[in-house]
C-alpha cells in the first residue's frame, strides 16, 4: 500500500488566520414573529435539597405551586425586557391565577 500525500494538509499549513483589523461588530438579536411571542417554553430547574425547601416553601406562602412561582418569575422578566408574557396553557382547569 502506498501511502498518498496530504495535499489539503500541506495547503493548509502555510496559511494562518488574518487577524480582522477591526473587530466585529456584534450581530443584533433576532427578532421572533409575534404570533411565536406567546408559545410556552419549557424549562428545566434542578435545586440542590436546601434551594428547593427555599422556593418550595416561598411558593406554598404564596399559596402558589412552584411552577406558577416560575412562570411568574419569568413574565417579570420578559417584562423588564419590554417583552409580552408568556401565557401558556394552566397548570389546572379549575385554578387561573393571574399575577
Amino acid at each position: 500500500m502506498s501511502k498518498k500525500p496530504n495535499v489539503l494538509g500541506r495547503a493548509l499549513a502555510g496559511i494562518a488566520p488574518a487577524a480582522p483589523a477591526v473587530s466585529p461588530a456584534p450581530t443584533p438579536a433576532p427578532q421572533i414573529p409575534s404570533e411565536e411571542d406567546n408559545r410556552p417554553i419549557g424549562v428545566v430547574f434542578r435545586l440542590n435539597p436546601r434551594d428547593h425547601e427555599v422556593v418550595s416553601d416561598y411558593a406554598r406562602h404564596r399559596g402558589w405551586s412552584v411552577q406558577e412561582l416560575l412562570e411568574h418569575a419569568i413574565n417579570r422578566m420578559r417584562e423588564s425586557e419590554g417583552l409580552s408574557p408568556i401565557q401558556g396553557r394552566p397548570r389546572s382547569k379549575t385554578r387561573r391565577r393571574s399575577f
